[in-house]
């Protein structure tokens, strides 16, 4: 009986003893996991994270589409209707725009060129875009084309000389005048200077006898006026 007792403390202790070792080891371990397992989750997780970040940053450039390129490179024009060249990829549909509104669209061919043909314009400055279409995603806008539409010839006035006058003494004269401004002006070919407010004032040689004086000008959309003189000169 007292051999059972003692065996029966013994293993009672040793059970103990068992139990507060694995109860010491499981305590190590949660501080071990909470230390340095726990800390490399989260920077694996941080990195990871980035990872895809970074995938979804390059996925969205590989997503860029080249929008249109519009060829036309006009700033004026007298005429009212206009034909709107450029080009972007094979058979992507092409959107026009002038002045934010849409004008009508059309399909790039197979070389990826298009055109807009009888484009009427407003009198002024016509502002030109265009958008590509493809698989069913809009490009940004072309590069812009401002083209400024000019019916009326411009304005022509010669102050000085008269028509018919005579000169004696010097065959130098001052022919003068006036224009718009961002005009050109030649006299018998010639161009004159033009200052900002249109004024112009040039000087010639008159031969003997009648001299015919021819001015013109042309503003920016080639629309020209013509005034003809005739003077007279005798030493």
């Amino acid at each position: 009986m007292i051999n059972n007792s003692r065996l029966s403390r013994r293993l009672e202790n040793r059970t103990k003893k068992k139990l507060f070792i694995n109860i010491i080891g499981i305590i190590i371990l949660i501080f071990l996991l909470m230390k340095f397992l726990i800390p490399i989750i989260i920077w694996v997780s941080t990195f990871l994270s980035g990872t895809k970040n970074i995938v979804e940053i390059s996925e969205n450039k590989n997503n860029f589409i080249q929008p249109p390129t519009l060829n036309t490179q006009q700033i004026a024009t007298s005429s009212a209707i206009l034909e709107i060249s450029g080009s972007s990829g094979s058979k992507q549909i092409i959107i026009l725009f002038i002045n934010e509104i849409e004008i009508e669209k059309t399909k790039t061919n197979d070389n990826g060129s298009f055109v807009f043909s009888n484009i009427y314009l407003k009198k002024g400055k016509n502002t030109i875009l265009t958008k590509a279409i493809i698989d069913k995603k809009i490009t940004d806008f072309s590069n812009k084309i401002i083209i400024e539409y000019k019916k009326e010839p411009p304005s022509l006035a010669i102050d000085s000389p008269r028509e018919g006058e005579s000169f004696s003494k010097d065959n130098k004269i001052k022919i003068k005048g006036k224009t718009d401004s961002d005009v050109k002006i030649t006299i018998n070919g010639i161009w004159a200077i033009v200052n900002d407010n249109g004024f112009f004032e040039y000087e010639i040689n008159l031969q003997n006898g009648e001299n015919k004086i021819i001015v013109i000008a042309e503003d920016i959309a080639t629309n020209k006026t013509k005034r003809e003189i005739k003077l007279n000169y005798s030493p």
